[in-house]
């Protein structure tokens, strides 16, 4: 992967998110994420993510903080683009907002109680994949969390990633397309434990969910 080349697409694409009035595509996007997936979204990370401290990786505009944060929680907002960083900077439910990349994170070792992400994953080949869930694994403590709510065109509703995808909605799925058991051998190669895997009620993505090996 070209990281220089992703930085500066997703820079441009967060431009254009603050200084274009909302088309009807990006209109019905907000709609579907935050009518349609965020509920789930927001229930598997509160029953997995009690209290510590947790990072999103490739926030966007990290709009699952407002109703995550609480006293018991600390929520650092990560992702690619500058520009998305320095505007989340000024977010009040964002308590630290870091620029970088996924397979090379600026954190140290067993530094996260958990990792979340949410449309993710799907735009990386099985290799990057392998690197980000090692680069998770270094992070997080012993017996830390992954949640990744991961969409697939493996899926047997993949029709209705597609018709979503025509109706405007951005959901890529030009990376790596597992089907659940590919994603379960992929986590226990890498060094992950309790791994959870089932079909979200909106049909249209997997919610993976796995702990930490004890780091040697």
């Amino acid at each position: 992967m070209d990281i220089e080349k992703e930085k500066n697409m997703w820079n441009q694409y967060w431009k254009e998110e603050n200084e274009e009035k909302p088309s009807l595509k990006k209109k019905i996007t907000f709609l579907v994420r935050n009518y349609f997936l965020l509920p789930e979204t927001i229930y598997y990370l509160r029953k997995n993510f009690i209290s510590g401290t947790f990072l999103e990786a490739g926030c966007g505009s990290a709009s699952t903080f407002i109703k995550l944060k609480n006293l018991d929680r600390k929520l650092i907002a990560f992702d690619f683009s500058l520009l998305a960083i320095e505007k989340l900077k000024k977010n009040p439910y964002v308590d630290e907002a870091v620029q970088g990349d996924i397979f090379n994170m600026p954190l140290y070792d067993n530094f996260l109680d958990g990792i979340w992400n949410s449309g993710v994953m799907e735009h990386y080949t099985h290799e990057e994949i392998c690197v980000a869930l090692k680069e998770f694994k270094r992070v997080l403590k012993d017996n830390g969390k992954i949640v990744l709510f991961w969409p697939s065109c493996k899926l047997p509703t993949s029709w209705l990633i597609d018709f979503l995808i025509k109706l405007g909605v951005d959901l890529p799925t030009a990376g790596w397309n597992p089907r659940k058991k590919d994603l379960k051998n992929l986590l226990k190669e890498v060094g992950y434990k309790n791994i959870r895997i089932r079909i979200s009620y909106t049909l249209i993505y997997y919610i993976v969910i796995a702990e930490n090996e004890k780091n040697s």
